[in-house]
């Protein structure tokens, strides 16, 4: 089955609420207010993070959210085995950290 990281628009905060119902993989940590002058989120003032398959997408359009595909697993994945430090790993993460702290305040 493939899935795909995407992002879950919503018109109000209990819309995402009611995503638990489903018990989709969404990670609630990423649940946040967005600009709803902003497209293509126009109107749906708040977003949430998840990893689903088409099946469940096709789902959650059908129930009016907004979903927004970003990437499939494999082109998120480790494919090749590489591995590193966690200390060289977290060198490398701090400017996009730094960007997404940014983008979310």
């Amino acid at each position: 089955m493939n899935r795909f990281f995407v992002t879950v628009y919503a018109k109000q905060a209990d819309d995402l609420r009611r995503l638990q119902k489903h018990e989709f993989d969404v990670f609630a940590n990423t649940a946040k207010r967005v600009d709803v002058e902003t497209r293509p989120t126009a109107g749906f003032g708040f977003a949430i993070e998840g990893l689903l398959s088409t099946a469940q997408i096709e789902t959650l359009v059908g129930e009016g959210y907004r979903v927004m595909v970003e990437d499939t697993v494999e082109a998120r994945s480790n494919p090749s085995g590489q591995t590193v430090e966690f200390s060289e790993w977290l060198e490398r993460m701090k400017p996009p950290l730094a960007k997404d702290r940014a983008v979310r305040r």
